[in-house]
């Protein structure tokens, strides 16, 4: 595959219309992975001129939180998944569940671990996509160690078994909560 061809592509695109959505969340998501030499700084750059020409775009706001995340700003990332998970037009699309599990995730960064809070939005997150591990896995793992509910752990570890059968976390905690009961 050709990243550079992908970039001027992107790059076109956004030349034709400032700020859409797709195409700054995907610009930006390649240059943050290093496609075509690309760096967090040019990620940034193409984020936050997509939010200064679509400033209401939730989609924009959680790719440029998760970057944040990335560059170890967990109190910037977290404020810009807050306002990107308040917008109803990211509710209606496939990427909500994703943004509420990493959202918890900088929460349990922050706190140093689980905390009621991320556990209900961990529930909220694989409410919204039942079909995301990380979720699935990460509220399995509060009900679990904090929240008291072995039961509950146990079946959404499965669901999350389920879905990634080979994944070594997940089986660990299974491990760890069959033997305890």
């Amino acid at each position: 595959k050709d990243a550079g061809e992908a970039l001027a592509l992107l790059q076109r695109a956004l030349q034709v219309t400032p700020g859409h959505e797709g195409a700054v969340v995907m610009l930006g998501g390649m240059l943050r992975e290093g496609a075509g030499g690309g760096t967090l700084a040019q990620a940034a750059e193409v984020l936050e001129g997509g939010l200064a020409a679509n400033p209401a775009s939730g989609g924009i706001m959680v790719c440029y939180a998760s970057l944040l995340a990335a560059s170890g700003d967990t109190e910037g990332g977290i404020e810009m998944y807050e306002k990107g998970l308040a917008n109803t037009h990211l509710r209606e699309g496939t990427r909500y569940g994703d943004a509420l599990a990493a959202y918890a995730m900088l929460l349990d960064v922050r706190g140093g671990g689980a905390s009621r809070e991320s556990g209900e939005i961990y529930r909220q997150a694989a409410e919204a996509d039942p079909t995301n591990v990380v979720a699935l896995y990460n509220l399995g793992q509060y009900l679990q160690d904090r929240g008291g509910d072995p039961a509950g752990a146990e079946a959404y570890l499965y669901k999350a078994l389920a879905l990634r059968p080979q994944d070594v976390s997940i089986l660990c905690s299974l491990a760890g909560l069959v033997d305890e009961s």
